[in-house]
């Protein structure tokens, strides 16, 4: 059992690697010093971003596809790692063929796996983005992400092969890289 946690802690580093590396790319390159100025310039004003649908649409288009674009090329590359998984030594591959992810399998694979994410966002802007809100309604599709990112996690630990649920269903495993 300790190897399946010394496992789920590289995978749970990788992951946050990669979610800090996007966090810095995305947030702090992409959004502060490109975006907000052009989104100035366009007249994207406060009153714009009031709308769930139009912050929906931003966040899905700066935000999530520049994610999904970055595990889907990185776990379909020959290397076969995002950049966190290479740094912990660790690919993913189709249970199949042991080979690299097709993009197709790839696409699928970080739909599954950014769903909660995907969720959390609905949540958090639609109808109308929570932060705008004086005393905002529950969000259930924000506690379904959340739990639904629970349950991945701990579907690793549970899987004898150390496979999240995303995992099982496009047939792919993380493994570690063999020197």
């Amino acid at each position: 059992m300790q190897t399946k946690f010394k496992y789920l802690l590289r995978r749970s580093l990788a992951y946050f690697v990669d979610v800090s590396f996007i966090y810095v790319m995305l947030m702090v390159l992409l959004q502060l010093l490109i975006l907000a100025p052009l989104r100035h310039a366009q007249g994207l004003d406060e009153d714009w971003f009031k709308i769930g649908w139009n912050v929906q649409y931003y966040v899905w288009l700066t935000i999530s596809l520049p994610v999904w674009l970055y595990f889907i090329m990185m776990e379909s590359s020959k290397r076969r790692a995002t950049l966190g998984k290479y740094l912990f030594k660790l690919k993913v591959s189709s249970v199949e063929t042991n080979a690299k992810l097709s993009f197709g399998k790839a696409l699928l694979r970080t739909g599954l796996k950014l769903l909660p994410w995907e969720l959390i966002h609905l949540g958090l802007n639609l109808p109308t983005p929570v932060w705008f809100e004086e005393t905002p309604d529950f969000r259930y599709v924000t506690l379904a992400g959340s739990l639904l990112f629970v349950v991945y996690f701990l579907s690793i630990l549970w899987s004898r092969t150390g496979q999240s649920i995303y995992d099982n269903l496009t047939r792919t495993i993380v493994q570690s890289i063999t020197p």
